[in-house]
C-alpha cells in the first residue's frame, strides 16, 4: 500500500517540534515501524484524517495530487455564531505574512471552500466545509470570512472554549479507499458541547485510544488537559485525583466514569482523592471509596496490588510505563540496583525479566513490605531478591566501598525529601547523586536516571547532565513519558536519561 491513513489527535503537530518532541508522523513511525513522508498536514488543534505515503515515489505522487486538487477532504466545525445561509462558497486570497495568516476577499482568489449547515443545538451550530484547494488555515479564515469563527479559535475571532472544535472527517486520494474518521461525540451530539469540561475529557480520552496500538490497563485517560484534575485507570478501578476545591466537581467524575463505561463496555470501581495544592497540603484525604480499598490489576504481564488505604499514592507511576518496559526487555540475567524504589515495580520487572540478581531500595520500611506482597503475588524468586530500608545516597556510598557494581542502576529521586540524614534537594544534590550512581554501573552497564522537578525544562536536564558526565561515560539517549502524559506542546514533567559506561 502506498499510503497509510491514520487519525491525528489534538494538540499534536504533524512534524517533530524539536530533538525531543516527536510530532505525529515520527509517533506514527515509531508504533508501525516504518518510514513514512509527510505530503498532508493537519494544524496541531485540528483533529481526524491523515494521509502519509509509505515511499519517496508515493509522496511526489500524493503531493501532485493536492496539487491537482485530486484529494477529496470534508471537515466538520462547530460554531456559536448563527447565519440565515445554509450554503456558501467562499473563495479569497489567503497570504502569509510574519509568520500570520491573512484572507483577502477581493483579491483574485488562490483558495475556495464550500460550507453547508448540517444542525443546530441551542447555540452551537454544526457545518460541513470542503475545502477545494489547500492553504494553509483556510477553513479557520473561511469561516470567519462567512461570520461563523470556529469555537475555541481565539486566532480567529472564535468563541472562547478548551479546544478548537475542527475535525477531518474524510479523505478521498485517487487509486485508495476513502478513509473516515468518525465524528467526535460532541459533534455528533452537540448537547455535549453545553458542558465544556466533559467535552474536554472526551477529546483527552479518544485521544489516548488513538494514540496507543492497544490502550494499556493501567492508563492515564485525562492529565493536564483539565488543569485541577488527573484520572487513571488501575484495572477495573478509576483513581480521580481532585488538585483544587471546585464546586460540582462530583458531577463531573460521575460523567466522566459514565463516558468510560459505556466507551469500553466496562464496568469500573472508583475512588475520588482531593489533594489541595497540588498534592503540597497535608489535607490531602480520599472522599469517596467506591469498592475494594486494594485489589490488584496488570501491567506488562506483572501484577500489581493498588491501594486506597495506604497514603497518597496507589502504588505505582504510570508516567514510568515505558522505563519499566526496558527493563522487561533489557534485565535477563543481569543485576539490577532499583534506588528509591516505592513498591518496586521496576524491581517487579527485572525479576519477570529472569535478572541474575534484584536489590531494591528505599527509606519506607511500608512500601518495602508493600514491595514484598508484589513479588508473591507474581510467584517470582525472592531469593535472587534484596530490599534495604535506608537512604539511597548512604547505600551507593557502602556499595562503593564494597567494590560492588550492577548492570542496570534505577534512580529515580524525589524533587524534595525530608529523612534522618536530612533534607534531599534535587537541584542542590542531583550532581553528587548522579556520580555515586555512575560509581556503582559496571563496564557496559547502563543507568537509568529520571526526575519529576518542575524547575527544570528539558534543556536544564541535560545541561546538568552533561556538566556532570565524566569522560568514561556516553548518554544513550534522553527520553519522557509515554503518549498518555503531556503532548509534545507541553514541556513534560518527567525527564530521563540513559547513560553507558564505556
Amino acid at each position: 500500500m502506498p499510503y497509510v491513513f491514520s487519525e491525528k489527535p489534538y494538540n499534536w503537530p504533524t512534524h517533530r517540534v524539536d530533538a525531543d518532541k516527536l510530532g505525529f508522523v515520527e509517533h506514527l513511525e515509531e508504533t508501525t515501524n516504518q518510514k513514512l513522508y509527510v505530503a498532508h498536514r493537519l494544524d496541531k488543534t485540528t483533529t481526524g484524517a491523515m494521509v502519509f505515503a509509505t515511499t519517496a515515489d508515493s509522496a511526489k505522487n500524493l503531493q501532485e495530487h493536492f496539487q491537482n486538487r485530486n484529494v477529496k477532504k470534508e471537515y466538520y466545525f462547530v460554531t456559536d455564531k448563527k447565519i440565515n445561509d445554509t450554503s456558501l462558497n467562499i473563495e479569497s486570497f489567503i497570504t502569509e505574512k510574519d509568520k500570520a495568516y491573512y484572507s483577502d476577499t477581493h483579491k483574485n482568489p488562490n483558495s475556495q471552500t464550500v460550507l453547508t449547515w448540517v444542525c443546530s443545538h441551542n447555540k452551537y451550530h454544526l457545518w460541513k466545509a470542503e475545502p477545494l484547494s489547500g492553504k494553509t488555515h483556510q477553513i479557520r479564515l473561511h469561516a470567519k470570512d462567512a461570520g461563523i469563527p470556529i469555537v475555541g479559535d481565539a486566532t480567529y475571532g472564535g468563541s472562547d472554549y478548551p479546544f478548537l472544535l475542527l475535525h477531518s472527517h474524510k479523505i478521498t486520494v485517487p487509486d485508495a479507499p476513502e478513509h473516515i474518521s468518525p465524528l467526535p461525540v460532541y459533534f455528533s451530539d452537540l448537547e455535549n458541547l453545553e458542558n465544556p469540561l466533559l467535552a474536554r475529557s472526551i477529546r483527552a480520552i479518544e485521544d489516548r485510544i488513538l494514540l496507543f496500538k492497544k490502550v494499556p490497563d493501567c492508563v492515564r485517560w485525562i492529565h493536564k488537559e483539565i488543569p485541577w484534575l488527573c484520572v487513571d485507570q488501575l484495572g477495573d478501578h478509576l483513581w480521580f485525583q481532585i488538585f483544587e476545591t471546585h464546586t460540582g466537581y462530583e458531577n463531573l467524575v460521575n460523567e466522566i466514569l459514565s463516558y468510560l463505561k459505556q466507551r469500553l463496555n466496562r464496568n469500573f470501581e472508583y475512588h475520588v482523592q482531593v489533594m489541595p495544592n497540588r498534592g503540597m497540603s497535608p489535607n490531602q484525604k480520599l472522599v469517596s471509596d467506591s469498592g475494594a480499598s486494594r485489589w490488584q490489576a496488570k501491567e506488562h504481564e506483572v501484577t500489581y496490588e493498588f491501594r486506597s488505604d495506604s497514603g497518597s499514592s496507589y502504588g505505582l507511576f504510570l508516567d514510568q510505563r515505558k522505563n519499566r518496559d526496558w527493563v522487561l526487555q533489557n534485565a535477563g540475567d543481569k543485576t539490577l540496583l532499583n534506588l528509591f524504589c516505592y513498591t518496586g515495580g521496576f524491581s517487579l520487572c527485572a525479576l519477570h525479566a529472569g535478572a541474575k540478581e534484584v536489590t531494591s531500595v528505599d527509606t519506607s520500611k511500608n512500601t518495602l513490605e508493600w514491595l514484598e506482597t508484589n513479588i508473591k503475588l507474581n510467584s517470582f524468586n525472592s531469593e535472587i531478591h534484596k530490599s534495604w530500608s535506608t537512604d539511597a545516597r548512604i547505600f551507593l556510598k557502602g556499595a562503593k566501598q564494597r567494590d560492588k557494581q550492577y548492570d542496570l542502576v534505577i534512580c529515580d529521586p524525589p524533587s524534595f525529601s525530608r529523612s534522618k540524614e536530612g533534607i534531599f534537594k534535587i537541584e542542590n544534590d542531583f550532581k553528587d547523586l548522579l556520580d555515586k550512581c555512575l560509581q556503582v554501573l559496571a563496564p557496559k552497564g547502563t543507568l537509568l536516571f529520571s526526575t519529576n522537578f518542575e524547575g527544570w525544562l528539558m534543556a536544564d536536564f541535560k545541561e546538568q547532565v552533561e556538566q556532570t558526565l565524566p569522560k568514561d561515560y556516553k548518554v544513550l539517549k534522553y527520553a519522557s513519558s509515554d503518549v498518555d502524559y503531556e503532548p509534545p506542546t507541553q514541556n513534560r514533567i518527567l525527564k530521563m536519561v540513559f547513560i553507558s559506561k564505556l
